[in-house]
């Protein structure tokens, strides 16, 4: 029996940045085997998070994989806890796949959809989908749903949730006073001596489309603008 049902959640969309014509300059089978690594690892961190933030707020957490697309909805309300958990399990997942020159780009939404087994529809998907048609960079951000609940919580004192006030870059221009995943802290020193940041510099002195190469630049700033702005030292890896 097929099961149809109207929640009131989260949505977080997610693709990568230039994924079209990347099988003429990297080997394909790898792309393919560090995408299906970068699942593996996201079903890990969502186990962990049920651990830390208990069942009962994140247990029907669902994923829908399409080619380089992840759809993830998760049916609760947007609490600070429940922002805090998802922010931590996104950084991991950003990070891992940036050091693999695998640049996600993404938004979240809160509101509601209708989901069966095979199909999302509703304002919630509706809106993060046309949001992450919008942002232009490699980065995660807040729809304006999200944004203003997380704002709201900030004026309550409520403001460590893993986010942090940016003007996102979109095709309309900045997106004054955003949200986007506070992600560079994890910026960490590899065994191999490279950052995100270092492996963006390099991506940018290849021949690469100027679509991705504008938001890989729109990246760069982001991350400049938050180790200054925070006083942010690259930890090592041990």
């Amino acid at each position: 029996m097929i099961s149809y049902a109207k929640q009131n959640g989260i949505i977080i969309f997610l693709d990568i940045l230039g994924i079209k014509g990347i099988w003429r300059r990297r080997n394909p089978f790898k792309v393919i085997q560090k995408w299906q690594y970068l699942v593996r690892i996201y079903n890990n961190l969502s186990k962990d998070m049920l651990s830390a933030y208990s069942q009962s707020e994140i247990e029907k957490r669902e994923m829908i994989i399409f080619s380089d697309t992840i759809i993830i909805t998760i049916p609760k309300i947007p609490t600070n806890n429940v922002l805090w958990g998802i922010a931590s399990m996104l950084t991991s997942l950003f990070v891992h796949s940036s050091n693999d020159r695998l640049f996600i780009r993404g938004g979240l939404s809160s509101g509601v959809y209708y989901h069966s087994e095979n199909m999302i529809i509703g304002p919630a998907i509706d809106e993060v989908y046309e949001y992450h048609k919008q942002i232009e960079w490699a980065g995660i951000s807040t729809a304006p749903s999200l944004t203003k609940i997380i704002k709201q919580q900030e004026k309550r004192g409520k403001s460590e949730h893993g986010y942090c006030p940016y003007d996102i870059p979109t095709k309309k221009g900045a997106e004054r006073d955003g949200r986007a995943l506070f992600w560079p802290p994890f910026d960490i020193v590899t065994s191999e001596n490279r950052t995100i940041e270092s492996i963006i510099k390099t991506e940018l002195k290849k021949n690469i489309e100027e679509n991705a190469k504008n938001k890989l630049e729109n990246t760069l700033r982001f991350i400049q603008y938050i180790k200054g702005k925070y006083k942010i030292q690259n930890l090592v890896l041990s």
